[in-house]
């Protein structure tokens, strides 16, 4: 009922925000810098995306579709969805709870692809960095990005995953044709995940050195900066132009997968170990898979016009 009293009168939306930031504050599960950078958030949402003349208690779609577009015209869809769409959803989630709103009002994510095109090494790419960096294998540090590059490369794996995988996780059984490998933790399942070798990353494991007897990582003991710190070292010494960094072999693992034509997203999907399809999207560059696609390629830009 304590909570009730705040609402004797209209309250701005702005002001709910706020209300909420305090209340999760009061219940002590998040961190203090979680808090300190929501009310950061809130503070730029009354400056610049919620008007001043909106009430929870008389929320409409019509108003949230301002805010969203609001939100939308300043910012990318990533940063709309790092903070201020999740913070306006769990506010009104609260207050839907709470039985001072009548409707469970929810914002969608904007998934904005053309602004926030997916960075991805294309296979001359991947090959022209792999050769450079293999002449000089015999170096220790050249050697461990060279490896552990083609690893994420053929696995899309994430760096994280690879630096907890064991070798004892790619044994192969004998009533099974081909070798799987066992994730042992991702993202949202705990549990991990079990996926199929595929044939490339087959014929590298024939092929790399054992740098430690339990541990497939040629990074295992090393720091968790260290990788991307050498891969910015051998962008800088030649010149690439292309971005380097842990995360790029993943997304462009998914990007080459999803440009075949015998795989489904769906597939992709459970692959990658995504709860959510929409976390699989922001792994593609759907520009490479249009221009690779033979069904679009095929398709006449000048027939769409005249049936238009």
């Amino acid at each position: 009922m304590q909570f009730l009293k705040i609402f004797k009168s209209k309250t701005k939306l702005t002001k709910a925000v706020d209300i909420w930031i305090d209340y999760i504050a009061g219940q002590n599960s998040h961190k203090e810098i979680t808090i300190h950078n929501y009310r950061k958030c809130s503070k730029v949402m009354k400056e610049n995306y919620i008007p001043n003349n909106i009430y929870i208690e008389t929320l409409s779609f019509d108003q949230l579709e301002i805010i969203k577009n609001n939100i939308h015209k300043k910012n990318s869809a990533a940063s709309m969805n790092a903070n201020h769409i999740p913070i306006l959803n769990r506010t009104l989630k609260l207050f839907y709870n709470k039985n001072i709103i009548k409707k469970d009002f929810k914002i969608d994510r904007v998934k904005d692809f053309t602004h926030n095109e997916v960075d991805f090494l294309t296979q001359d790419q991947f090959f022209e960095f792999i050769n450079k960096i293999g002449c000089e294998k015999d170096k220790i540090r050249f050697s461990r990005v060279y490896w552990a590059s083609c690893f994420l490369a053929y696995s899309g794996i994430r760096p994280r995953e690879l630096k907890k995988l064991k070798w004892s996780h790619l044994m192969k059984k004998p009533n099974e044709k081909k070798r799987k490998m066992r994730i042992i933790t991702s993202a949202h399942n705990k549990l991990g995940r079990t996926i199929t070798v595929p044939k490339t990353l087959e014929k590298l494991l024939l092929k790399m050195p054992h740098f430690s007897s339990e541990y497939v990582s040629p990074y295992y003991d090393q720091k968790e900066y260290q990788f991307r710190r050498d891969l910015l070292e051998i962008k800088n010494k030649y010149g690439f132009k292309f971005k380097l960094n842990p995360s790029i072999f993943r997304k462009s693992f998914a990007t080459w997968l999803a440009c075949s034509t015998d795989i489904s997203v769906q597939h992709l999907q459970a692959y990658l170990g995504h709860v959510n399809i929409s976390s699989t999207m922001r792994y593609v560059n759907l520009r490479e898979v249009l221009e690779k696609s033979d069904v679009i390629r095929g398709i006449s830009l000048n027939g769409l016009r005249k049936i238009a």
